[in-house]
């Protein structure tokens, strides 16, 4: 069924041509490990994920059902991000499923499946062939470590950008020549999906940005320029906004800065990089700067469609590690599990998944004996060790969702449930602040019958 599936990259076959599908065993081994992962993690939030508010969204619920103004929350701040595109995708899917909270999250899987799709279908093609090593590309981007991407439909705010991302990626990495017109407006429409989905999504944008724009002026590519030119002005004006206006961060030193961004890194590996640290980190980072390296020297030593490939995948990874670096400097400081936290380690998988990409296009000095064996073992060794993180998280919130849709249907009021659950489901602290934010949460979805109290 999956040789039905249309390839998006068709239009870039001027790559060698990979073998027919029975001469490439290692394509079936891989999609079939793709679809295997995707099949999972649909079960995994159709079994764990609730319908029902989560986290962040129980401050949210008067937007959702209209009871308080939708325009300027979707413009208004979320800590020091801004997310219109996510909040606007996060209520159209509430409002067009009966508000339904698990459609959101079956968005960031579908979302997360795509890209690593198109990833896995770009390496291909950039190498002419499939390898078994490319198992890691899906291993990294649809293991249950990301439980909390998966689990919070918000968490669209984070899955849309890097999901922007891979495909901008995958499209470069795919196109024997990325000069062309095609390439660069596709790249420029997901510069401006990233600007729009908060500081993850901006910083991401500002390298890409800058190269669409040099790309697309050499080659006259003026809607590309455009695209390019709009997103780093408004990047611009994001960044002199929170410079002005300034967000109070705990005490922290550049040690401490520095080690944070390297959990982030890591934490692309899942829970296996904490398990691993710093080991991780060692290694993480090693990927990294080897793979910027050789992007680098392909930029330098070669021209056209080499150059501008290799440009353009080095401004994915220099987004990448830009937000690990951010993530560095705003979150030191909070204590643990800092840069180790579920939703961050999105950003670097897909990193260290264009990592494998670039391999395929550029193998060069990323060529070593055994790669295929180390890429399946690396595979299997993050999903295995991501499953009992995921399942236990999971059968947490299951858990403790149940049973306040047990006390509500016993007649426990706002209050009394706010003050049971406000540690467990809302703010991970019980504040006179957060519980009042989930008591008003608690009265409006009873008052619009959804989440614990659909049906009643």
């Amino acid at each position: 069924m999956l040789a039905l599936v249309r390839n998006p990259f068709r239009r870039f076959a001027t790559a060698p041509a990979a073998p027919p599908s029975g001469a490439d065993p290692a394509r079936r081994v891989v999609l079939g490990g793709w679809a295997l992962l995707t099949a999972a993690l649909a079960g995994y939030v159709i079994g764990f994920g609730q319908n029902a508010p989560l986290s962040d969204e129980w401050g949210f619920l008067g937007q959702l059902t209209g009871e308080q103004p939708l325009l300027p929350w979707v413009w208004g701040e979320h800590n020091e991000h801004f997310f219109p595109l996510p909040r606007l995708t996060w209520v159209a899917l509430h409002r067009l499923s009966g508000f339904d909270f698990r459609v959101p999250m079956l968005v960031s899987v579908a979302l997360m499946a795509g890209a690593a799709y198109a990833l896995v279908v770009a390496a291909r093609r950039a190498r002419g062939r499939s390898s078994v090593a490319d198992l890691l590309i899906p291993a990294l981007l649809l293991h249950l470590g990301h439980w909390e991407n998966w689990l919070i439909g918000y968490q669209l705010a984070f899955t849309i950008p890097t999901a922007a991302a891979c495909f901008i990626a995958a499209a470069v990495a795919a196109a024997p020549d990325p000069l062309r017109g095609r390439t660069l407006g596709a790249c420029g429409l997901g510069l401006l999906v990233l600007v729009l989905c908060g500081g993850s999504g901006v910083i991401l944008a500002v390298p890409l940005a800058g190269w669409v724009a040099v790309t697309s002026l050499r080659t006259r590519r003026y809607a590309a320029l455009a695209a390019a030119l709009a997103a780093l002005a408004y990047a611009t004006a994001y960044v002199l906004y929170h410079h002005f206006r300034g967000f109070q961060k705990p005490p922290s030193d550049w040690g401490e800065k520095a080690v944070t961004a390297v959990e982030v890194l890591a934490g692309g590996f899942g829970p296996v990089g904490l398990q691993a640290w710093p080991l991780s980190g060692i290694v993480a980072g090693g990927i990294f700067l080897v793979t910027g390296v050789r992007l680098a020297r392909v930029a330098v030593a070669r021209a056209g469609a080499d150059r501008a490939a290799a440009l353009g995948l080095l401004a994915v990874l220099v987004g990448v590690v830009g937000i690990a670096a951010a993530i560095g400097v705003s979150r030191a400081g909070f204590g643990a599990p800092g840069g180790f936290s579920p939703r961050y380690g999105l950003f670097a998988a897909a990193g260290l998944a264009v990592a494998v990409v670039t391999g395929a296009r550029f193998p060069g000095g990323l060529r070593f004996p055994g790669a295929a064996v180390a890429g399946i073992l690396t595979a299997v060794v993050v999903v295995a060790l991501a499953v009992p993180n995921g399942l236990g998280y999971g059968r947490f919130y299951q858990h403790y969702t149940r049973d306040m849709l047990f006390r509500v249907r016993q007649g426990e009021g706002p209050d009394e449930l706010a003050g049971r659950f406000v540690k467990l489901l809302y703010a991970g602290e019980d504040t006179l602040q957060s519980r009042g934010w989930m008591t008003e949460g608690l009265q409006i979805a009873a008052r619009h019958r959804i989440g614990a109290y659909r049906g009643r």
